[in-house]
């Protein structure tokens, strides 16, 4: 317990002062619980707090996701790294892991707090790849049954800017002022 807390006080210190000192002391200590104490209860936190961790700092790896996800396949941080791993694979320009890792992740997990998300970034992807009808389908979709957060604005703009570009403007406006109506 004592690498955990200690490396959790070292992450709070980064997050405070933003030295990267800090993180990778942070890092040091979850990977001491993780090789030294492998059946520990704290292991599966560790593995989620590495990840975390080398995602505030591009230069690491994130082998950590890996080894939780294969660990843990069904571990509370499960669904959270899948999504956040798609970011990164991203960034690193595996576009094609990303909608994997992001389809498998709706697909398999219908209940998952991360399914409305999913669909937005697939659907981003679509239109990424000029695939219009695909992207249109996966906004209405979120339109039709995501609560009206956040998430559900930007799919509701980005199926208007959509509409638009198709040359549909009056399904664009009734779009925008449907936006505008519920805030």
């Amino acid at each position: 317990q004592a690498f955990y807390y200690s490396a959790l006080s070292y992450e709070r210190l980064y997050l405070r002062d933003g030295k990267v000192k800090f993180l990778d002391r942070a890092r040091e200590r979850y990977e001491n619980l993780y090789w030294q104490f492998p059946a520990d209860r704290l292991v599966a936190d560790a593995l989620y707090h590495l990840f975390v961790t080398e995602i505030r700092d591009p230069l690491k790896k994130v082998d950590r996701a890996l080894d939780y996800l294969d660990h843990y396949p069904e571990g509370r941080y499960a669904e959270e790294i899948t999504f956040l791993l798609g970011y990164v694979q991203l960034a690193r320009g595996d576009t094609t892991a990303a909608q994997s890792g992001w389809e498998t992740l709706y697909l398999t997990r219908p209940q998952s707090p991360y399914n409305y998300p999913v669909l937005y970034e697939l659907a981003r992807l679509s239109l990424a790849e000029a695939d219009t009808t695909d992207a249109a389908a996966k906004l209405s979709l979120i339109l039709s049954v995501a609560p009206h957060d956040t998430l559900y604005f930007l799919a509701c703009r980005e199926l208007a800017i959509l509409e638009e570009a198709r040359g549909r403007n009056l399904q664009a406006l009734m779009l925008y002022r449907k936006m505008a109506e519920e805030l």
